[in-house]
C-alpha cells in the first residue's frame, strides 16, 4: 500500500493508523510507503514526530519530501555543498519518480483521490458520497489484491475497527513527557480547544461566547475544575487566561504557528495534553479535537451555541 498524506498532522495520523490498519487486514506480508511532504501546515519531518516503535512490525518505508521550489532553491544556494547537494537531486529525482508512478497507477486504475473535485466540493451530501466512494473502492481493490496508491488528507476507510486505529500511533517520548509535566499537579481538568486562526466553519460554529457559556456553567457546578486550553490564537488564549482567572493551564513557552518545526511540536504537545483530560470542550468539525479525543479515548463534546453536542 502506498499513501501520500497531506493536510494538518492530526488529520495525517488519521491516515496513516489506517493505511497501517488496512495494510495488516489485507496483505499477507504487510508493506506500507508513506510520502510524508514537509510543508507549509505541517512543516514537520515525519522522524520528528514518531518513535521508530511504530509500525516496527511490518515493512514500512517513509519518504520525506519539501515543496519542489524549496528544493530547487537549496540546490542553487552557493552553501550547498556535496552533501546537501545529494540530498537534494535525491529528493527532486524521487518526486519525479513518484510522479510517473502516480501517472502509471492512474491509467491502471489504482489511484485513489480522496481530495474532491471542485464542483463537489468540501461539505454536503456530494462531498459525503464522493468520500464513500473512495472508501468502497479502496476496500474493493484491497480485497482483489491490488497494490494502491492513495492520496489523502483524512480518514481513508468507513470501517469503525480501522477508525479506532488511531489509539496505536506511537509519538516520540519527549512528547509524552512533556505533556505529562504540564499537567502534573492538576485534578479534574477539561481540555478545551478553541480553533480561531484558519477554519472557518470552526470560527463560525463553535464562538468564544459558546465556550464562555459551557465554561462558565462547569464552575458554577464546580469551583476546583481546571481547564487547559489549546489554542491556535495568541489573543484568545490571554482572554480567557484572564476572565477565568485562575482556572487555565496552558503550555509554558508556547510557539505559534504551523510552519516551523518548534511551532509544529508545540502544537502536538497541546494534542497530548488534551488527550489527558478528563473530557474535551471541542471545537466544530476541527480534526484537532476529534484526534486528540480518540487518542486518549476521551469524550468530546462540541460547543455550539449555548450548549455543547455529545459526539458519542
Amino acid at each position: 500500500m502506498f499513501v501520500w498524506v497531506y493536510s494538518g498532522l492530526t488529520s495525517r495520523c488519521h491516515t496513516i493508523a489506517e493505511a497501517y490498519c488496512l495494510a495488516k487486514k489485507y496483505e499477507k506480508n504487510p508493506k506500507l510507503t508513506i510520502v510524508w511532504t514537509n510543508e507549509p501546515g505541517c512543516g514537520i519531518s515525519y522522524h520528528d514526530v514518531f518513535s521508530k516503535k511504530q509500525f516496527s512490525d511490518i515493512r514500512l518505508k517513509v519518504v520525506e519530501l519539501h515543496p519542489l521550489n524549496y528544493s530547487i532553491r537549496k540546490l542553487l544556494t552557493a552553501r550547498c555543498g556535496i552533501r546537501n547537494l545529494t540530498k537534494v537531486v535525491t529528493e527532486i529525482i524521487t518526486r519525479f519518480k513518484i510522479k510517473f508512478w502516480n501517472a502509471h497507477m492512474q491509467k491502471k486504475q489504482y489511484f485513489i483521490d480522496y481530495e474532491p473535485p471542485k464542483e463537489v466540493g468540501w461539505s454536503g451530501e456530494a462531498y459525503k458520497q464522493w468520500n464513500l466512494n473512495c472508501h468502497n473502492r479502496l476496500k474493493r481493490m484491497l480485497e482483489d489484491g491490488k497494490k494502491v496508491y492513495v492520496h489523502a488528507y483524512n480518514r481513508i476507510s468507513n470501517d469503525k475497527k480501522i477508525i479506532s486505529s488511531v489509539k496505536g500511533i506511537v509519538f516520540k517520548e519527549v512528547f509524552e513527557i512533556s505533556s505529562n509535566n504540564i499537567l502534573s499537579g492538576y485534578k479534574n481538568i477539561i481540555g478545551v480547544h478553541i480553533r480561531r486562526t484558519d477554519h472557518a466553519v470552526a470560527i463560525k460554529n463553535s464562538t468564544i461566547e459558546s465556550f464562555n457559556f459551557t465554561m462558565k456553567g462547569i464552575l458554577e457546578k464546580d469551583s476546583s475544575a481546571m481547564f487547559f486550553l489549546a489554542t491556535d490564537d495568541p489573543v484568545v488564549e490571554k482572554e480567557m487566561k484572564e476572565k477565568f482567572d485562575g482556572h487555565i493551564i496552558v503550555q509554558p513557552d508556547k510557539k505559534w504557528g504551523r510552519d516551523a518545526v518548534e511551532e509544529m511540536r508545540s502544537g502536538l504537545i497541546d494534542c497530548l495534553c488534551l488527550s489527558k483530560c478528563d473530557y474535551i470542550l471541542g471545537s466544530y468539525t476541527s480534526v484537532f479535537s476529534t484526534f486528540a479525543a480518540e487518542f486518549g479515548g476521551k469524550n468530546l463534546y462540541i460547543c455550539k451555541g449555548n450548549g455543547v453536542e455529545d459526539t458519542r
